[in-house]
């Protein structure tokens, strides 16, 4: 396991989180188990993760991924996603990906508590097994964007492009996903100062950022199937300037939409 000193941003992000308590006997208790179901999954995937950042290749490894994920899914074994969904915690596509920034500004088993924390008490219905968080999630950028920009929307319906398709990626990993990291680790300062739910804005913000090409495009998917490199200063103060033009009451929702059962359900019946 990595031994070397937290980040500042590593030390900080644990007090936004709410991260007081980490066990060195515990982590090696769960690190100790035997391989969980999910083993071959995660290692296929902890492969693959942050592939072309050779920075980040440099001080993670595959083998620290495969370990934190493995050790989560012993961790919550049995016990019940925080919300009143009854399923059990388990590993589903783009934990990787999300576990990848802790570990980069975090020590291994430092990293491994401010991920359970991030999952378990600010998106867990982003990790039920069929996603819903997330789901409802592109359901509320499609609602924002056509109030927001309804040009854009109208464009990209016409070319039968809803978030489903194109943002689905951005809003599972919290813009994880795109390129490159240390713009990523910026974006995640402020959605642990200021809200996890915000990454919704900011994924309508990175479209809004390139919105002519968009309109310009007959078939915007091409544009969109890899959003442009990350722009963090960008992307927050284009954030900042499309929050006012929400509704209060989809604002709620978008709020919401990561931990509450039931603003999920209404979004996605």
């Amino acid at each position: 396991m990595n031994s070397y000193t937290a980040s500042l941003r590593g030390k900080i992000w644990k007090i936004l989180l709410g991260v007081y308590r980490v066990s060195a006997s515990e982590y090696l208790k769960f690190v100790s188990k035997r391989k969980s179901k999910f083993y071959d999954k995660i290692k296929n995937d902890g492969f693959r993760t942050l592939r072309t950042d050779e920075k980040f290749k440099q001080k993670v490894t595959d083998n620290m991924i495969v370990r934190l994920l493995n050790a989560f899914v012993w961790s919550k074994e049995k016990e019940k996603i925080v919300s009143d969904v009854n399923c059990n915690f388990t590993y589903v596509q783009g934990m990787n990906v999300i576990a990848a920034p802790f570990l980069y500004v975090l020590p291994e088993m430092e990293a491994f508590y401010a991920f359970s924390t991030f999952i378990q008490y600010y998106c867990p219905l982003y990790v039920h097994s069929s996603l819903i968080g997330a789901h409802a999630g592109a359901k509320l950028l499609d609602i924002c964007l056509e109030i927001i920009d309804p040009e854009l929307y109208n464009h990209l319906t016409k070319n039968q492009l809803t978030a489903e398709i194109y943002a689905f990626s951005s809003i599972l990993s919290f813009c994880a996903c795109t390129p490159p990291l240390q713009e990523l680790l910026c974006l995640w300062d402020f959605l642990f100062a200021f809200g996890v739910h915000l990454n919704i804005i900011f994924v309508i913000a990175q479209m809004i950022i390139i919105r002519e090409e968009l309109l310009n495009e007959k078939n915007p998917y091409h544009k969109l199937r890899n959003f442009p490199n990350l722009n963090s200063k960008l992307i927050i103060a284009v954030s900042i300037s499309l929050i006012p033009k929400i509704p209060k009451d989809i604002y709620t929702k978008i709020v919401n939409h990561t931990h509450d059962y039931k603003t999920v359900e209404e979004l996605l019946k």
